[in-house]
């Protein structure tokens, strides 16, 4: 893969938990992590392992939406003496909007070394739903640098730099600044870094959709977003391949409708998909492999609330195999949906020789004509 020690996980595939929980095991300094939800029995794993990494010295912190902060896991991890706090932490925005992020941080406040440091992301939420029957997105990435970014993105919100959260410098939602690096080379490719509603996100998701030169595809939650629909119809009139799946098209707002009188190729997920449909992802000139094919992703929804209110993280990745695994995955879940055009995943080149030689040569009546090549 591109970028340097990444993964990528689909609930279909590989269990995003599992590449949590594994990080969380392998983390030897400490963990900050912010969840929307997680709202999983008393005896899932990750509210069963947590309290033992904490009990071996990891050093643990965590910020949970306050809506969700009552769930049987949160109350196990509660009384294993974990520090969190929720988003109505800071006493000025008291819980305005949401605290949507879904991010975790490891090792990076371990300052021996800067190979251990990660960050994970993506859309996937820690509750059971969100593991067994949802279509999730989770991905790693080891650079301290962006360990960095997310760092401050946490502390920012948790009021300081130590285990102890400090509430008359916590910042949540409008009150948030933009104050994180926006750009990192990682293995050699330009990733992008965004958090909400500080960050303008949405002018950067605008800006990337506006660069495509042959196709966009898109799985989302929630699209109200009429300035990024317009976008895609845009697209779609100057001849880009323009394809969207959606969880529903009931949500206020939605711009499902408008989506396709622009003759935009969009579908409602799949009967077969129980769960929900809860990417946030859009891949531009993912099938073309001399453009910039690049994935957009995170916990940012394309929607009002998301740009901002909510507290929310976006990743934009410049990464041709990152780019080819999500395609991998937007085909399924397209096809699954009743999508019919191609969509070709790649195209192995198998030698660039010049045949010098040729010969056609028949065995038998019943054998077919084979043809042979000999290339420099």
């Amino acid at each position: 893969m591109a970028i340097v020690n990444s993964s990528t996980a689909f609930v279909r595939a590989i269990g995003p938990s599992r590449s949590a929980i594994s990080g969380q095991s392998s983390a030897r300094s400490g963990s900050s992590s912010m969840l929307f939800r997680c709202a999983s029995t008393p005896r899932c794993k990750m509210a069963r392992r947590l309290p033992r990494f904490k009990n071996r010295g990891v050093k643990i912190r965590m910020i949970v939406e306050d809506d969700n902060s009552g769930t049987a896991s949160m109350n196990t991890m509660k009384s294993s003496g974990i520090p969190f706090i929720t988003d109505r932490y800071d006493p000025v925005n008291a819980g305005n909007g949401l605290m949507h992020n879904k991010f975790a941080v490891f090792d990076f406040r371990d300052t021996g070394s800067f190979t251990d440091d990660w960050v994970w992301s993506g859309s996937w939420n820690a509750t059971d739903p969100g593991n067994n029957s949802d279509a999730q997105n989770a991905l790693e990435i080891q650079d301290k640098a962006l360990a960095n970014a997310y760092t401050m993105e946490f502390n920012e919100m948790w009021g300081s730099s130590t285990d102890t959260p400090n509430a008359s410098q916590s910042r949540f939602g409008i009150r948030k600044t933009d104050n994180t690096p926006h750009r990192f080379n990682i293995g050699g490719n330009l990733i992008e870094s965004y958090f909400s509603p500080s960050d303008q996100t949405t002018l950067h998701i605008y800006k990337t959709l506006k660069a495509a030169t042959s196709s966009i595809n898109i799985c989302m939650l929630t699209f109200t977003r009429s300035d990024l629909a317009q976008a895609l119809i845009t697209a779609k009139a100057a001849g880009d391949k323009v394809r969207v799946v959606l969880d529903n098209n009931t949500d206020s707002g939605n711009q499902f409708s408008a989506l396709q009188a622009g003759n935009v190729d969009i579908h409602l997920k799949g009967s077969s998909l129980t769960g929900l449909l809860h990417h946030k992802y859009a891949l531009i000139d993912a099938e073309n492999s001399k453009a910039d094919e690049t994935v957009i992703t995170g916990s940012h929804n394309w929607s009002n609330a998301a740009e901002t209110s909510n507290n929310e993280n976006t990743l934009i990745i410049h990464d041709a195999r990152v780019a080819n695994l999500y395609l991998q995955e937007f085909k399924a879940r397209y096809i699954e949906a009743g999508g019919s055009d191609a969509i070709v995943l790649g195209v192995k080149r198998t030698g660039d020789g010049i045949p010098t030689a040729f010969g056609l040569g028949q065995k038998t009546m019943r054998e077919k004509y084979n043809v042979r090549y000999a290339s420099s």
